[in-house]
């Protein structure tokens, strides 16, 4: 296996875990009675932790959602006295805040420390994908490029610590690595001039996601933006030349296909440099560990 073959597994992994825990998270979230949008406020506002939080913050991990859709999550958040507003549009979690967050991110823990515990693959070959992660992650640090790791360096201070289970560090450890890719994606597509919003409908009609702003509205209602302002966003890529419309719905153009795949591209450059720290032999460990690991993930029951 080649880097780019080892890194879909990632997500694979993740989502074969997530099969042993959502349903026990989700239950508590809905117990707190928080909705996802604000549950992802909370638990991004965390990793800003001892910073205060804002829609500023918000914005710079995740440039694709709309700044209202922040403000209305905080306003409902202080009212719900999960935060507390300290000026500047700067907001703190609250000791409430904080205990639904422990709640549930104590059901979390005990979830992946059970989930160890049964070792869906032998402990000592856990400890080897940790530690082959964890030089990937360390390595990303240390990179040249990008040079804002803003995502990278957030998430990292949601670090439960070595003395956590070889479950949960794995989870932090591939967490650490998508978000590393944020920022590579991030850096990529920035020079473009654009917006987040305008970026992702190119990457959707790219993708071949969405055609028309009704869908983009449809596919992506979490970001707060409505069919009016994917309607903009796409006229915005239609006289840039990078989409064109035929009958009413919108299709990628050869500038358009070649300034997304170029992007891609560069994000893969930047993304996978640091994996020169992991010999072939080691890369292709790794691979074959986080394959048996998703096979029996998926095999064992919740």
């Amino acid at each position: 296996m080649n880097p780019s073959e080892v890194m879909p597994l990632f997500g694979e992994v993740v989502q074969a875990a997530a099969e042993h825990y959502r349903q026990f998270t989700r239950a508590k979230i809905q117990e707190a009675a928080l909705e996802p949008p604000q549950w992802n406020l909370l638990a991004i506002s965390k990793d800003f932790e001892p910073e205060t939080s804002s829609v500023e913050k918000m914005r710079r991990v995740t440039p694709y959602a709309a700044a209202s859709a922040f403000e209305e999550r905080f306003k409902a958040a202080v009212e719900r006295g999960l935060f507390e507003s300290v000026g500047d549009g700067e907001y703190k979690i609250t000791g409430e805040g904080c205990a639904v967050f422990d709640a549930v991110y104590g059901v979390f823990g005990a979830k992946l420390a059970e989930l160890s515990a049964q070792e869906p693959i032998p402990a000592a070959d856990m400890e080897r994908i940790n530690v082959l992660l964890r030089r990937l992650v360390d390595a990303s640090l240390d990179a040249p490029e990008p040079p804002d790791k803003t995502r990278l360096i957030y998430n990292r201070r949601s670090d439960p610590g070595p003395e956590i289970s070889a479950m949960y560090r794995m989870l932090q450890n591939l967490a650490d690595l998508n978000a590393f890719r944020d920022d590579a994606h991030f850096a990529a597509w920035k020079p473009s001039g654009v917006a987040g919003q305008v970026w992702e409908a190119l990457t959707f009609v790219w993708r071949g996601d969405a055609h028309t702003a009704e869908e983009l509205a449809e596919k992506l209602p979490f970001r707060g933006y409505g069919a009016d302002d994917y309607a903009a966003a796409l006229q915005v890529l239609a006289e840039k030349g990078w989409v064109e419309a035929v009958d009413g719905k919108y299709r990628i153009t050869g500038q358009g296909k070649a300034l997304r795949e170029e992007a891609e591209e560069t994000t893969d450059r930047c993304y996978f440099a640091p994996w020169a720290v992991l010999g072939e032999a080691e890369v292709e460990e790794l691979g074959g560990l986080l394959t048996r690991l998703r096979d029996r993930l998926a095999k064992e029951p919740a």
